[in-house]
């Protein structure tokens, strides 16, 4: 039987910091297979951060894994979905999620390979934590990286929520106003904005101990990033690439008032991710 790859390239525009995003992604998934026994495809070490090269992009080859997605195999969480089927798949999700939160460091942020032998036991955290926010603003024209520059890396939660909340400021400045918003509703926004930012400072930023763990900010990580097969099996994990080190008081939050949680918690979500 003939050997089966896959070539993978990131969408032109989408990614403001490919070389960065994709050194990080190759070090967490060579992390994640050499200490998990989570499927990840091999061949992650075979890629290209830069564009000099025969595709004129930066790449990844990786082997070809079978498999489909949850929604390829029509997956929903609720009634139409017969019950074994979503026990199973959440139980090997909760798993992925439990390994993935064992593997510690001391810092926040993106994994790297502090030097060119690429050994899997050098992997430390080297780099920024990019998340799905600081994304979006980037191509928004919103500057985060100057609030999150390169190479920044923080020792205690306490740094990582400051630097959150900066983000979140910079995001609702500097964001246009809604046309469809009106005065009621926009004081409710703000009041709710500087609310939230007010109990982080207050409250969770007590919440200073621990070392970091690896989280994924992508909430729909079951949807397209995970491939089952038709027993709904988990055959490999194929993308971590919003995989950050996480600290460890930020991943378990402290219990909050239902309103509280109800009000803010996309916000957060959208946050982190």
């Amino acid at each position: 039987m003939s050997e089966r790859w896959v070539i993978r390239v990131p969408i032109p525009g989408m990614n403001p910091w490919v070389a960065e995003s994709l050194n990080s992604k190759v070090a967490t998934m060579n992390y994640v297979s050499a200490k998990t026994d989570i499927p990840v495809p091999p061949g992650y070490a075979s890629y290209s951060s830069k564009d000099d090269n025969i595709i004129n992009s930066p790449f990844i080859i990786m082997e070809f894994v079978q498999g489909k997605t949850f929604h390829q195999l029509g997956f929903q969480r609720g009634r139409t979905t017969p019950q074994r089927p979503v026990q199973r798949v959440y139980d090997q999700i909760g798993n992925f999620i439990l390994q993935l939160m064992q593997l510690e460091f001391a810092k926040t942020g993106a994994l790297g390979y502090p030097s060119r032998s690429h050994d899997v036991n050098e992997i430390t955290v080297v780099g920024r934590p990019i998340t799905m926010n600081m994304t979006l603003q980037q191509l928004e024209g919103y500057r985060p990286d100057k609030i999150m520059k390169p190479k920044t890396t923080f020792m205690t939660a306490r740094g990582f929520l400051k630097a959150l909340v900066k983000l979140s400021k910079n995001h609702f400045n500097q964001s246009p106003p809604d046309v469809q918003l009106d005065q009621l509703r926009g004081r409710s926004l703000l009041y709710a904005h500087r609310q939230f930012q007010h109990i982080i400072v207050k409250d969770w930023l007590a919440y200073d101990k621990g070392p970091s763990v690896l989280v994924h900010g992508d909430c729909t990580l079951p949807g397209n990033n995970v491939l089952v097969d038709e027993d709904f099996n988990a055959t490999a994990v194929i993308e971590l690439a919003m995989a950050i080190y996480d600290a460890a008081p930020i991943s378990s939050t402290p219990r909050l008032a239902d309103w509280f949680k109800l009000r803010f918690y996309a916000g957060w979500c959208g946050l982190v991710q």
